[in-house]
């Protein structure tokens, strides 16, 4: 790894978590001080600024200015589905992925992993990070167990929009089981697990982590 202040230095890859596109790094032999991350959400159209060394170590340790432009954004790259993505006008281009999305007091709101290219116009202006509340989840496992490890519940879900008398809200689906043993069937509704609710897809995985794995759900 390379930085203005050190140099080149050596790392180990403590763990990696494929499915949110995070790993962690330990720095070798020198004492570097972590961001700090935000504890509460970002909001649509508040100041951010993207770090990191795009398209070449030229531009090593760039800072580019943007707004908050969306909130649970759906990005697929590959094999893999990143849920509630942070959108942002701030510039996100090759070598910005994994660099920090801070707020105006320098606190991570998100970590940069995307930037969207149109393939005639180049670069959109529309780049993507995983939200704080997830590295919150996901870093400090990787860190104990070197992964994240994740119950299953042995069904597809899709979130739908159910109409309240206050309008709608979303709803999780199921929309296939996996066993014909399961008391779950196709078209029920997850509204919570262990008496929380749950809206979201991710608010659904952040419960079945490690302690769910063969624990009884209600």
């Amino acid at each position: 790894v390379r930085t203005a202040e050190f140099g080149k230095f050596r790392v180990n890859v403590r763990g990696c978590d494929p499915e949110t596109d995070l790993a962690v790094l330990q720095a070798l032999g020198i004492e570097v001080v972590p961001f700090t991350v935000r504890k509460t959400p970002p909001r649509i159209g508040e100041i951010c600024l993207s770090i990191g060394t795009p398209l070449s170590e030229r531009n090593q340790d760039s800072i580019s200015l943007g707004v908050v432009s969306g909130l649970g954004r759906q990005v697929f790259l590959g094999n893999f589905k990143h849920e509630e993505s942070i959108q942002t006008d701030a510039l996100i281009n090759r070598g910005n992925s994994g660099g920090p999305l801070v707020d105006v007091a320098g606190e991570v709101i998100g970590v940069n992993f995307a930037g969207a290219v149109d393939p005639e116009l180049g670069s959109s202006g529309i780049g993507y990070a995983i939200p704080s509340d997830v590295v919150r989840d996901i870093v400090p496992e990787l860190i104990e167990h070197g992964s994240v490890a994740r119950a299953s519940i042995g069904v597809s879900i899709t979130a739908r929009s159910q109409k309240k008398e206050s309008g709608f809200e979303s709803r999780l689906q199921i929309v296939k089981v996996s066993s014909t043993d399961s008391p779950l069937r196709q078209g029920d509704l997850i509204i919570s697990v262990n008496g929380q609710s749950v809206h979201r897809r991710y608010e659904l995985m952040r419960l079945l982590n490690r302690k769910a794995i063969d624990s009884t759900l209600s």
